[in-house]
């Protein structure tokens, strides 16, 4: 399976190993950045790392919400502890205890005296876990020494080590941000759900991830050091539980890692580790998978029973009338209660499905948010329970109905009625415009819209605000549209791109309005992002904001500029603790609620600023530099402000200092002077001397100190110091690589080989690689490195070929070291993978190619057929090939021109008339309609986005209201007709919306009537390529100034490109214009 994995995401694949290319590849995943990054919660001494981890994990579910201890795995763990009573010493005292402190967890998670109660219930949670995972070997060791000197549960839970406690606290408060996010996220209706199950799980004997949060799978990982290896693991566990969302009922779209240790949490989009759009690609990866774990294929095109197309019929809001009267008199029940719910279903067809004799009907029609009041009125008296609850959770309801259900018999109803808002709008009411039928352009000269105000949800919008300051990680170079929009667009040759005038910011005047006080507070952040602080006028007003966040961004912005101006608020800020808490929270909700350590927090905050500030004036300095915190010293030895006797003293306190951090700062500084180097080189923190080895103005007496270092890692840096005299390299780097412990060794030689190849004594690299193939670290096998390395002797190639791994073995054959023998053998290998990779080496012997060129496995002979110099008479098999791809390689082998010209014929006749046999062919009808009927909504987006579905499918598809992504698909598809068009823009999807006012075929009325809705439709309408002139002109006079601008910027493009001799109906564009008329 991991192969398999590999195999799915392209980049993965190529950062494996330790070549050059492969670090190329892991830094363009961000890997490398990763493993580099600063650990912000080291793992204090004494804590167990393991321990510390699932207690975190635990600990952050509670902040998430919903946790319930006795469904966890903690539970779970104290169930199985149980069966191991008689076979661990003192057995029954160790599981009675256990239990009992899982008793005590629970306590503490109900009745919290502080934050502190939850770390320590979440570390005997991780204990109970902790037997689930390793069985009875949990029971022993160091827990079972603490569970035997412990009496009850109570005192097990007061043996629990203060540093691990405090650990976990500090995890926490490190990732409060991430966490806060989270919950806000959770809060505003995205989806959540912790330790997700996924439909495949049986394949691989069960599995289950931390959590998902919208479209984000999220893995925790609570390590104090990573390693590349260690990271792509991850990643591949993550892959695979993307591969078993058999059907995609999460909705996974990227992936990410939470590193709470480093600060981190970096995602990566499907899109971009699949190399290629995830809605395409994920139906045939995860039928590939089934068939990896042995289980039978997935079907993607199977034939749909008649029962499911009237099922999925009888829900389709595209339906005709009469089609689903039929088939409210079928004889299933599960096709009457589908029609019943129908939200436009005939009022006669849903009175009549009212009275049915199932119950499921009844709640079909219980749940139609467009059914009669006097109907929802009586299955409010329904016996079924589920009716009554059904009732009560439609948001169309009327209140009395609802007031009278939260007081019946059944508590479930009780607090399904009580928890409806009615929040739900109602897609199809009575009295609607029909759809089809928009309002005419001609009638609209102006759109009358709410105002952003600050309790509309913006986020959309500061994403926009974001990108046009270019600062967004959502949108770099891309308009901010949907992916099926995108993917349609780019088939279509769309202009996608952010125009340059767009990105060049926002003007003053309308960053101005978006940050009036009556917008809400997450636009007035973004609009005030990149505001220019060298404008004394925006910078005053951005300092004196009422916001808190807009008025520190400002103050941290403006710490390189030397400007007098600053001078009164830095000396207000640098005199009064009062005017830094004022300055640093008024505004903020925090401001009332801040306890002690709060205050403390935002207090050191201004100060570090202060001390870093170019402009702070020197009686501010002075009263700082008698501060004793290290990173006061540290931010004012940085400043040039400080005079140079102040910053002489300085530095000696900081050397003098307890705190090995305040040494790592000062050895990182580049003017550091070098009696202080000196000094620092001979320091007793590890670390510190490693800070030391990297300083380029190191004189050569530290360096040759350094050098013979007891840490290896210092002597590492040491290597790799630029200004490291040549007469060290080779003795250094001999050493390093003895040390290294084997895990660490593959990217020590990495750093040897790329720095000092040429000073190291011969052999010394060898001797390496040799240990490397001995080694019996297996996670990652550091074995592959030896495998695929160039200067790996023969003969370890040659043992390593016999290994029982197909990946070791794989490295082996790809090797153009390896011995000939070895390879012959090798090209016999059962495994296809592994013949691939000998027929792809250049140092397999011709007889060896002749006989892979007649392997069985068509991937193997495209190994054979893409090699240059091959025999002519095996590349002319190969292109008659009974393989496509086969002949396709051969064919672009350079040699491939001889054999056609030995033959006597063209060439490119033959090349051309292979083109044409292989030009793709219109899907048929039938199998796009068979398409649509699937139950997997991957299928079903395929039908979406291929151009030769009709205006029939594409309705059918765009009334299902099982999958958004399939009415997005719909919506942004060019194809779709008018009518369709205008009904999905009545769609409760946002995406949806969007997709329709982005597609070059939806009516100019349709446009107007989505722009009139928010400002972020209207932006999207005006940014729309293909929006017809009249409509665009109606926004260059929208009330909302960001509209305008945006409307007068296309507007201008477009006046430029038919100036310039270009027309718009020559720009390349998806459908056809539409006229206003």
């Amino acid at each position: 399976m991991r192969a398999y994995l590999e195999r799915v995401s392209p980049r993965l694949e190529a950062s494996a190993g330790n070549t050059a290319g492969a670090r190329i590849a892991a830094g363009e995943l961000g890997l490398t950045a990763l493993v580099d990054a600063e650990v912000v919660i080291p793992r204090a001494a004494g804590v167990d790392g393991t321990l510390s981890g699932t207690a975190f994990d635990f600990r952050a579910r509670i902040e998430l919400g919903g946790f319930d201890p006795r469904a966890s795995a903690a539970a779970a763990g104290v169930a199985r502890a149980a069966e191991y009573t008689a076979w661990v010493e003192n057995g029954h005292h160790r599981v009675s205890v256990l239990a009992e402190s899982f008793d005590v967890a629970q306590a503490l998670l109900h009745h919290p005296a502080n934050d502190t109660d939850l770390d320590r219930a979440s570390v005997l949670l991780a204990h109970c876990e902790r037997v689930l995972r390793s069985g009875a070997r949990a029971l022993s060791g160091r827990t079972g020494k603490l569970l035997d000197n412990a009496s009850d549960g109570p005192s097990f839970a007061d043996q629990i080590s203060p540093m691990m406690v405090a650990d976990i606290g500090s995890l926490v408060e490190a990732g409060r941000m991430q966490l806060e996010e989270w919950c806000g996220e959770i809060a505003d209706g995205t989806d959540f759900a912790s330790n997700p199950g996924f439909a495949g799980s049986e394949l691989v004997g069960g599995a289950d991830a931390d959590w998902i949060i919208g479209d984000t799978l999220i893995d925790c990982k609570v390590y104090n050091r990573l390693s590349v290896s260690e990271l792509r693991g991850f990643l591949l566990q993550l892959l695979g539980y993307v591969m078993l969302d058999l059907d995609d009922r999460l909705g996974i779209r990227q992936v990410g890692i939470w590193l709470p240790r480093q600060g981190l949490m970096p995602t990566w989009s499907l899109t971009r580790l699949l190399s290629g759009d995830p809605e395409m690609l994920l139906p045939s990866l995860r039928e590939g998978f089934v068939r990896t774990t042995g289980n039978q294929q997935i079907a993607l095109k199977e034939p749909v029973p008649e029962r499911h197309k009237h099922q999925i019929l009888a829900e389709n809001r595209h339906t005709h009338f009469e089609k689903l009267d039929k088939l409210a008199l079928s004889e299933d029940p599960s096709i009457r209660s589908r029609v019943g719910r129908n939200t436009v279903t005939p009022e006669a067809t849903v009175r009549a499905l009212a009275a049915d004799r199932a119950w499921s009907v009844r709640k079909g029609v219980a749940m139609n948010e467009a059914a009669p009041d006097d109907i929802l009125l009586t299955l409010a008296r329904d016996k079924s329970v589920a009716v009554r609850r059904a009732v009560a959770a439609n948001p169309r309801a009327k209140h009395e109905v609802i007031k009278a259900l939260a007081s019946d018999p059944d508590a479930s109803v009780q607090w399904t009625a009580r928890s409806n808002d009615g929040a739900v709008v109602l897609l199809s009411q009575p009295g609607a415009r029909p759809s089809g039928m928009p309002a005419p352009a001609g009638t609209i000269m102006s759109i009358d819209r709410a105002p952003v105000s600050p309790t509309s949800d913006a986020t959309w919008l500061c994403n926009f605000i974001m990108m046009i300051n270019g600062a967004s990680a959502i949108w770099a170079t891309r308009l901010p549209i949907p992916d099926a929009s995108w993917r349609w667009g780019m088939q279509a040759k769309r202009r996608l791109e952010v125009p340059a005038w767009l990105r060049a910011g926002l003007p003053n005047d309308i960053a101005s309005d978006l940050m009036s006080a009556d917008r809400p507070a997450q636009l007035r952040r973004a609009a005030a992002w990149q505001r220019p602080v060298d404008h004394h006028g925006i910078r005053d007003a951005l300092l004196q904001d009422p916001d808190p966040a807009i008025r520190w961004r400002a103050l941290c912005r403006t710490v390189h500029k030397v400007d007098d101006h600053l001078a009164s608020l830095l000396t207000e800020l640098g005199t009064s603790r009062a005017a830094r808490l004022q300055f640093r929270t008024h505004g903020s909700s925090d401001f009332n609620n801040m306890d002690r350590q709060d205050r403390a927090r935002y207090n050191d905050e201004v100060l570090s600023v202060l001390a870093s500030h170019r402009s702070t004036p020197p009686d501010v300095l002075e009263q700082l530099l008698a501060s004793t915190s290290p990173t006061i010293r540290a931010r004012l030895v940085a400043n040039p402000s400080v005079g140079a006797e102040d910053r002489g003293i300085l530095i000696e306190k900081m050397l003098k200092s307890r705190d090995a951090g305040s040494r790592v700062f000062l050895a990182e500084l580049d003017d550091l002077p070098l009696g202080v180097l000196m000094r620092l080189a001979a320091d007793d923190d590890f670390d510190v001397r490693c800070a030391v080895a990297r300083h380029e103005r190191l004189p050569q007496s530290a360096m040759v100190a350094l050098a013979s270092d007891p840490e290896w890692e210092v002597r590492l840096e040491v290597l790799q110091n630029p200004s490291t005299p040549t007469e060290l390299i080779a003795d250094t780097a001999t050493s390093v690589l003895h040390d290294a412990p084997d895990w660490r060794l593959p990217g020590v030689l990495a750093a040897v080989i790329d720095l000092a190849s040429s000073e190291v004594p011969g052999g010394v690299i060898e001797e390496a690689l040799v240990r490397l193939s001995k080694s019996r670290h297996r996670d990652p096998d550091v074995r592959d490195v030896a495998a695929s390395h160039e200067r790996t002797p023969p003969a370890v190639l040659t043992r390593l070929a016999r290994v029982a791994d197909r990946y070791i073995q794989a490295a082996v054959a790809a090797n153009p070291r390896t011995p000939v023998d070895a390879l012959e053998k090798l090209s016999m290998d059962p495994d296809e993978y592994v013949r691939t990779r000998v027929s792809g080496n250049e140092s397999t012997l011709p007889a060896t190619i002749i006989a892979l060129s007649h392997d069985a496995s068509p991937r193997v002979r495209q190994g054979v057929a893409d090699r240059a110099n091959l025999p002519l008479d095996v590349l002319e098999r190969l292109l008659n090939d009974e393989s496509q791809e086969v002949r396709e390689i051969a064919l672009a082998n350079p040699g491939a021109r001889e054999v056609f010209h030995r033959r006597g014929e063209s060439f490119d006749d033959a090349v051309a008339e292979f083109n044409q046999k292989q030009a793709p062919t219109p899907t048929n009808r039938a199998m796009l309609l068979e398409m649509a009927a699937n139950s997997r909504a991957q299928v079903r987006l395929l039908v979406a986005f291929d151009p030769n579905a009709d205006a029939d499918i594409l309705s059918f598809l765009g009334g299902e209201r099982r999958s958004t992504h399939v009415r997005r698909a719909v919506a942004a598809n060019p194809h779709s007709p008018a009518n369709l068009l205008a009904s999905l823009a009545e769609d409760s999807d946002e995406l949806v919306l969007q997709a329709v006012a982005f597609n070059g075929a939806t009516p100019a009325g349709v446009l107007l009537d989505l722009a009139a809705r928010s400002v972020d439709l209207a932006l999207l309408v005006a940014l729309n390529p293909d929006t017809p002139d009249e409509v665009l002109d109606v926004l260059t006079n929208d009330a909302e100034p960001l509209v305008r601008f945006v409307a007068n910027g296309m507007s201008t493009r477009r006046h430029a490109s038919i100036s310039a001799g270009t027309s718009r109906a020559s720009l390349p564009t998806v459908g056809h214009p539409h006229s206003c008329q």
